[in-house]
């Protein structure tokens, strides 16, 4: 069942988010650490989320166990860009043994359709170069590369 989360699901949400961190570190070692801000961090993004009208936290629950989630919200653009407004997926997971049956499409459909109802016209979300199994979910649900991001440790 898909349904907005309640800050009743805060811990469990937490704990999938380390899923995240731990695949990402694993996919991309060298940009990637687990400290220990990120929990405090994490949770207060969550309670800001959850509380904000712009803002959505969507998940996936079967059997009263919370299988992925995603999180989205609406952000304002440079001045130079089409739309003044944009929808950012900040993020969508899905816990290892959920994964490959169409949970994250679900779940990346539900913020979609917030973002339109609030009358967003596109939207955007940054994943990991490395992350190829999210890349072609995301191909799948419409969205284009249009700029690469860059780093530099200095």
């Amino acid at each position: 069942m898909i349904r907005k989360a309640v800050k009743q699901d805060i811990d469990e949400l937490t704990a999938l988010h380390f899923v995240l961190i731990k695949h990402l570190k694993k996919e991309n070692p060298s940009r990637y650490v687990i400290s220990d801000k990120w929990k405090k961090s994490f949770v207060h993004k969550l309670k800001n989320n959850l509380n904000d009208k712009d803002a959505i936290v969507i998940v996936d629950e079967e059997k009263g166990k919370i299988r992925g989630f995603g999180i989205g919200r609406i952000k304002n653009h440079p001045h130079f860009v089409k739309h003044d407004k944009f929808g950012e997926i900040t993020e969508v997971v899905v816990e290892t043994n959920s994964q490959r049956k169409g949970i994250g499409s679900k779940i990346s459909k539900k913020i979609l359709e917030f973002f339109k109802k609030k009358g967003i016209k596109s939207s955007e979300l940054f994943v990991d170069i490395n992350n190829k199994t999210a890349i072609n979910t995301w191909k799948k649900l419409g969205f284009e590369e249009t700029t690469k991001g860059m780093i530099i440790d200095i």
